[in-house]
């Protein structure tokens, strides 16, 4: 979250609008168009079918413009917000690490996943832009924690689990 923060600040201060130059921009920019579709406010050259020229992102990011275009809806576009919820995927996907190395070695050797998965250098930078990788990595952690708790104790919920996870990175 404070990388997060003083990345989004010094990148507003340096006159690019919180964003590295690429995606990140991108996809607050569709998302920002598509709530302004939904609202009926939108310019017709930015809407479908090609959605000016970024209509790939919304293959390409599985649902990542969908999350942020919800939050866009519901609090206006705060770039800030989902890159926070950015952190927070992260933080879920090291916990769900750490729960598989504890039940695979040790409370020791979870510890030091936890600490290499929370503090990975690009891990970190991924999580604290408006980039769909967070979300990507918790939903494999996801995957492969239901599968090692079906394997533990086989029940229908922690297959249903690593099935949704992994349809929902079929696009990805």
């Amino acid at each position: 979250v404070a990388v997060a923060v003083v990345l989004f600040t010094a990148l507003l201060a340096a006159g690019r609008g919180g964003f590295l130059p690429g995606d990140d921009a991108e996809y607050a920019h569709l998302s920002r168009n598509f709530v302004a579709y939904l609202k009926g406010e939108l310019d017709p050259a930015l809407g479908p079918p090609w959605w000016g020229g970024e209509l790939y992102l919304f293959a390409a990011s599985g649902t990542w413009v969908y999350i942020e275009s919800a939050i866009f809806y519901l609090i206006g576009p705060e770039v800030l917000v989902p890159i926070l919820l950015n952190g927070a995927f992260a933080l879920g996907m090291s916990l769900l690490i750490y729960d598989m190395t504890r039940r695979l070695f040790d409370r020791r050797a979870a510890l030091l996943a936890l600490a290499l998965t929370a503090f990975f250098p690009s891990l970190v930078l991924w999580s604290s832009l408006n980039l769909k990788e967070a979300l990507v990595l918790l939903r494999v952690a996801l995957c492969l924690w239901s599968l090692m708790r079906f394997q533990e104790r086989p029940r229908w919920w922690t297959l249903a689990l690593a099935f949704a996870a992994l349809v929902l990175l079929q696009n990805v």
